[in-house]
């Protein structure tokens, strides 16, 4: 018998193509990775955006409530009004909400975009304020 002396060229070729698969598959688990850490960031700052709106608005004064209620205002990720934004908030306010002219419901909802498509469902968030 032959001793053999190395790998044939078949055998190179073969190891070659099962260690591309499972590269280009760690890839993708890592590309996949990156675009989900992206989006939980975004969401993340998106909740922050409505609840600090929010805050703002139970601090104002009960009578400008209404005039607080806007749509489509694009923000940067510091909530500060920016035509570049990522960020959309819209902010609807109900008075007098169950029939009770002390009470309003304010609903904030941000919308962010990622590489030019818009998030599936807004981060939304909702209070009802007494005025008391």
């Amino acid at each position: 018998m032959r001793s053999r002396r190395g790998a044939t060229l078949v055998e190179v070729m073969a190891s070659i193509a099962i260690f591309s698969v499972a590269l280009v598959s760690l890839l993708s688990v890592l590309v996949s990775n990156v675009k989900m850490a992206k989006q939980s960031d975004y969401a993340y700052i998106a909740y922050n955006l409505a609840k600090n709106h929010l805050e703002t608005l139970r601090a104002m004064n009960f009578t400008d409530l209404s005039a607080a209620a806007e749509s489509a205002t694009v923000l940067d990720d510091e909530g500060v009004p920016d035509p570049d934004g990522t960020f959309t908030r819209s902010t609807t306010v109900t008075t007098p909400y169950n029939a009770d002219a002390k009470l309003a419901k304010v609903t904030v909802s941000v919308l962010y975009t990622i590489n030019g498509t818009d998030s599936a469902d807004p981060m939304k968030m909702s209070t009802v304020i007494y005025n008391g």
